[in-house]
């Protein structure tokens, strides 16, 4: 609880004297009647514009699952049965505005507030903030919300605004609050709790009721003040002790300081002399200054009369790029030209190659026909003969036995039955095994190529180490030959040529290293033709250079000529490097002795720019996710290419170093081994191929053999059906007469002169055909042959477009770094030009700067001069300086001391007279207070002794104050002669009655916002409650700006109140079974509930509510 402090303007002497003159008329007015009596002096006023609490709610506090009182600014009575959750709002109020569990005699921690089987436990209470005294009101408005969150570990708060916005979480805040509106939680009388209520007179001891007067009208809280300020008031004496004691040294040493200042006179020429010095010296620095300028200005001037030549260059690079790009444009008409000449033929060349394709399937078919006419043929001559043998037969065994050939016509039938089934089983287990060697030739033939295409692979991988090797054992005696076998030549003839204005450089991949071997192959993957290159200084020494390679150079790649003007310094990159030290990049891995080369290939590859990673995973994800900034390309170990933005990424078809090698020794046996290898791998593959087409072969006569075994089979499956038809066709014999069988043949001959006329005709027709497919192939020939010649030539202007790209390119490149060298050359100029601007600005500032401390000096005198000679003066005045000291020390420490001494003997003298006044002040209040206390018990006795006269009691209070002891006497019948009995005697109800009289007459001396009362009438009787309320009602009206929170479980029905200053909260205790206590006004009638409260609008007339039902906010006025 926060101490209460006096205000402002209050002075010590002054609150007593209020609080008596307060107490004096009060017990003046004590004089009138009991009807008259009124317990305050003060006149009526309005409501409470600050401190009365306007809403309190709890969330699993004690028996309350969610409860929502909203109080009235004046009376308030909560009531309900016991048990009903009454003593939980009054406790929630003290615990939500801080005070601490011991207080409200209902647990010794916070904890033990929660609901059982919950967790955390919240209370909020919101205090009224309106009128001039409001807290902070540009802050939280027209009322403060106090929100205490209870765990089973800890609790905090949370202080809001009428809005609801957070404004502090702190415990000080709400301190500050409390203390503001004078709000005594921890004041047993601003909050009378059950236990209190029931029992405090009738158990407490004289020394006990004696402490709860002081606490009450905060009396003990103002002897503690007390006792701190004299507390407080010794130790300044102490002080003030302390420092008249170090007074006479401090003065002896301002004395001798003093002397020593006086002493030092003599010092001053040397230091005139030395300032005189130091101003020359200014000066001297200024004209070195103005000196310094001059070379910077001349370099300026030679670097601005450069500067038409960076134009000059520019120019010839845009009309060389110019040129190629004319060039491009040519070898673009020409491909487009032979574009709109495949156009013309390829239609032609389509409709020939459908026509031949036609034809030859006219031909085929005719083929087929007269192939079929033919056998048709040769099987009615057949069909002819056979008749003609049977007529000779028939007539030559006219004679024999019917029955004997019809008995053998028969068993003749069933033998050729039985033999037709053997023919189509065997025909059938003949076709199963054609499919099966038909399945082993495909697969067979499929290995076969397989492993065709394996020694082919084997075969182009030889002969590529076969050259590497060759290229490799070449240049064991020149490492040109890596380079390609004319190289040697070409830097030979390069050397021994005089015509270059500076001589070329190249290839280029002679003049670097690598400092790890294991970046080789990236390396070569991303140069590529470039380490082939050659530069030159200029356009002159170029066309030098493409007329030696064309005398040299007959076969192979032409080395590419870069034109780089030469210089000794390497281009400045450190602005366009990736931002990574995790990730190299080509240039960083890279040994470069040649400046010209690094220049070269930063102009042609940007190898600043390109990342080097060790594994493909690794580049995947760096460059596809989070590439580093100012990288654009990427390799890792295995030479393949990845770019970001968009993302793509291009594997390496190169698996081998061939001109960045670390020993050519140990590449030639490493290559020997790969063809040994590879050698190996071919003869086994040649003896596989030999194996798989021998057993292709077998498979293929197998093959031939199983379907002549089944043409076989058809054709004695044909016969000997035939001969079966024969027979069961065969009548019963008649006398001869073969006249049917000649009238047959001769319809078969009628049939054989059609047919014969017929495979003329079809014969024709398959020669014309064969005549005009063998027409339409050669127009389709020569039509592919034009196209084969279209698409040499098509070929051949692609690759001079390739070349012409690669020469935009270059000249693109030659544009881009002349660009950059005028942009270069104008910030050093820019540069330059600043530094000039600079220089001269600082001048002006240092002469400035010399002109306000001293004026110009004219001096032929070298600063180091000056210096020398300020150093030799400074000697002797340290000489001297030695010997009497420092002249600014000595000053220094002198006004220090003399500035000390003042100040502490002007703090003693005023802390004396300030302690005097203290103990003047102390002295005064220790009286005041002695006749305060007196005063306010008094006035506790007059008003109590008036309390209970409204009930015809008699009684007193005794107040020993030496002993610290209050003795409370009561007569319960004013007419009885019996002396006063002590409150033990009293019945329940007589010291309620008592109770309530007594903390009336300590409200009088008390200031807070609010009072709350718990249970005071639960041991009266009808006729002590009714007064007992008049009392309280009385108190009320007479203090509207007061807010008063009762507590009953008794009927209040009979009380007439006025109902606009009177709220009535009841609460029922839950049913059986119910884990949720309701809350309702009294004015509940047929199951509805009526409040004035228009926000209260969550409200529930259905008998069926569940627990998430229990969320009632009932509240209402006595109407």
């Amino acid at each position: 609880m926060p101490k209460r402090k006096l205000g402002s303007n209050d002075s010590a002497e002054d609150l007593p004297q209020k609080r008596k003159s307060y107490a004096k008329n009060d017990i003046n007015s004590s004089s009138s009647s009991q009807e008259s009596f009124s317990i305050c002096d003060n006149a009526a006023k309005d409501e409470a514009e600050v401190g009365i609490i306007e809403q309190v709610m709890v969330k699993n506090f004690m028996c309350h699952t969610l409860q929502d009182i909203k109080f009235g600014p004046q009376v308030n009575f909560v009531t309900g049965r016991n048990g009903s959750g009454k003593s939980a709002i009054l406790t929630a109020i003290v615990i939500g505005l801080g005070g601490k569990a011991n207080i409200t005699n209902r647990g010794n921690a916070i904890k033990s507030f929660i609901k059982i089987g919950k967790h955390s436990a919240e209370v909020m209470i919101k205090l009224r903030n309106h009128g001039k005294d409001a807290y902070r009101p540009e802050a939280y408005g027209k009322s403060i919300i106090i929100e205490r969150k209870i765990a089973k570990e800890s609790s905090s708060y949370k202080i809001k605004s009428c809005s609801g916005v957070l404004i502090s979480t702190k415990r000080e805040e709400l301190c500050h609050i409390l203390e503001h509106f004078n709000i005594q939680v921890e004041n047993p009388i601003v909050i009378l709790n059950q236990e209190t209520s029931r029992n405090f007179l009738h158990s407490k001891s004289p020394q006990d009721k004696y402490k709860f007067f002081l606490k009450a009208t905060q009396l003990e809280q103002m002897k503690r003040d007390y006792s701190c300020a004299n507390e407080s008031k010794e130790i300044a004496l102490e002080i003030l002790k302390q420092k008249k004691q170090t007074l006479p040294t401090l003065e002896k040493e301002v004395s001798e300081w003093e002397h020593k200042y006086k002493a030092l006179t003599s010092l001053k020429n040397l230091q005139s002399r030395m300032e005189k010095l130091k101003d020359e010296l200014i000066w001297a620095l200024v004209s070195e200054q103005e000196k310094g300028i001059e070379p910077i200005m001349k370099e300026l001037r030679l670097e601005e009369a450069r500067t038409p030549k960076f134009h000059q260059k520019i120019k010839e690079s845009e009309e060389k790029l110019h040129s190629k790009q004319e060039c491009r444009s040519t070898i673009e008409r020409e491909l487009k030209t032979l574009g709109i000449h495949v156009e013309s033929i390829e239609p032609q060349y389509r409709e020939a190659r459908v026509l031949k394709d036609k034809k030859k399937k006219l031909t085929k078919a005719a083929s087929h026909e007269v192939k079929k006419i033919q056998n048709d043929v040769e099987t009615m001559e057949r069909d002819k003969q056979s008749i003609l043998a049977r007529i000779t037969e028939i007539q030559n065994s006219a004679q024999q036995d019917f029955e004997a050939e019809n008995k053998a016509r028969t068993m003749k039938i069933l033998q050729l039955e039985e033999q037709i089934k053997e023919i189509c089983a065997r025909k059938q287990s003949t076709q199963h095994e054609l499919e099966q060697f038909k399945c082993a030739v495909g697969k067979l033939k499929k290995d076969s190529a397989q492993v065709k295409a394996e020694n082919d692979e084997l075969h182009h991988r030889r002969n590529e180490l076969c050259r590497h090797l060759q290229t490799l054992e070449s240049s064991r005696s020149n490492h040109l030959r890596r380079f390609g076998a004319f190289m040697p030549q070409l830097v030979q003839k390069i050397n021994q040529t005089d015509v270059f204005h500076k001589k070329p450089i190249g290839p280029l991949g002679v003049h670097f290293s690598l400092k790890d071997q294991c970046w080789a192959l990236a390396v070569e993957s991303c140069l590529r033709s470039l380490m082939h290159a050659f530069c030159v200084h200029d356009h002159h020494d170029e066309k030098e250079l493409e007329k030696i390679l064309k005398s040299v150079c007959f076969t192979g790649r032409v080395p590419v000529i870069i034109t780089c003007p030469f210089q000794n310094k390497v281009y400045d990159v450190a602005r366009y490097k990736p931002h990574t030290n995790q990730y190299p990049t080509v240039l960083e891995v890279l040994n470069i002795e040649n400046p010209v080369v690094t220049n070269c290939l930063i102009d042609q590859r940007g190898i600043e720019t390109v990342l080097l990673f060790h594994s493909s995973t690794e580049s995947r994800n760096v460059m596809a996710d989070h590439p580093p900034q100012g990288a654009r390309e990427a390799f890792n170990q295995d030479g393949d290419q990845i770019f970001c933005h968009p993302f793509r990424y291009y594997s390496n078809n190169q698996d081998q170093v061939r001109i960045l090698v670390q020993s050519v020794e140990q590449d030639i046996r490493q290559c020997r081994q790969e063809l040994s290898s590879l050698d190996d791998k071919l003869s086994k593959n040649q003896e596989t191929s030999r194996k798989i087409n021998q057993q292709l072969q077998i498979q293929i006569q197998e093959e031939h053999k199983t379907q002549t075994q089944i043409m076989r089979l058809q054709e004695q499956s044909s016969k000997t059906q035939m001969e079966l038809r024969e027979l069961c066709d065969t009548e019963e014999p008649v006398p001869v007469d073969v006249k049917t069988l000649e009238e047959e043949v001769s319809i078969l001959d009628s049939s054989l002169a059609k047919q014969h006329e017929h495979l003329a005709m079809k014969q024709g027709q398959y020669d014309k055909a064969k005549t005009e497919l063998m027409e339409c192939e050669k127009r389709f020939q020569k039509l592919d042959t034009d196209m084969s010649i279209i698409s040499e030539q098509t070929d051949n202007i692609k690759y001079q477009l390739a070349l012409a790209e690669n020469a935009i390119q270059i000249a693109q490149n030659h544009k881009q770094h002349y660009d950059s060298k005028l942009k270069e050359h104008e910030k050093k100029i820019s540069d330059l030009r600043t530094k000039c601007e600079e220089d001269n600005a600082e001048l002006e500032r240092q002469v400035d700067i010399a002109e306000k401390l001293c004026p110009r000096v004219k001096t032929k005198r070298s600063s180091q001069n000056l210096q020398s000679e300020i150093k030799q003066i400074g000697k002797q005045i340290i000489a001297e300086e030695k010997i009497r000291g420092n002249h600014e020390e000595v000053t220094k420490k002198y006004s220090e001391m003399k500035e000390s001494y003042l100040s502490i003997r002007q703090e003693v003298s005023q802390l004396a007279s300030f302690l005097k006044a203290l103990q003047r002040v102390m002295a005064n209040r220790e009286r005041q207070y002695v006749i305060f206390r007196r005063m306010i018990a008094a006035r506790t006795k007059v008003i109590f002794a008036v309390m209970l006269g409204t009930r015809r009691y008699s009684g007193k209070m005794i107040f020993d104050h030496r002993k610290e002891s209050l003795e409370i006497n009561i007569l319960p019948s004013a007419v009885s002669k019996e002396t006063c009995k002590d409150l033990r005697s009293l019945s329940g109800g007589e010291r309620s009655f008592a109770t309530v009289c007594f903390i009336l007459s300590l409200w009088e001396a008390m200031e807070s916002p609010f009072r709350c009362l718990d249970e005071f009438d639960v041991f009266m009787d009808m006729v002590n409650r009714r007064i007992s309320m008049d009392m309280l009602m009385n108190v009320a009206q007479t203090q509207k700006a007061r807010q008063f929170i009762f507590l009953t479980p008794q009927n209040i029905s009979h009380i007439n109140v006025d109902p606009s200053m009177v709220r009535i909260f009841q609460m029922q205790a839950p049913e059986r079974g119910q884990s949720v206590l309701t809350f309702q006004s009294s004015e509940q009638s047929n199951g509805k509930l009526t409040c004035d409260d228009d926000n209260d609008d969550h409200y529930h007339d259905n008998d069926d509510e569940t627990d998430e039902q229990t969320n009632q906010h009932l509240g209402g006025r006595l109407s």
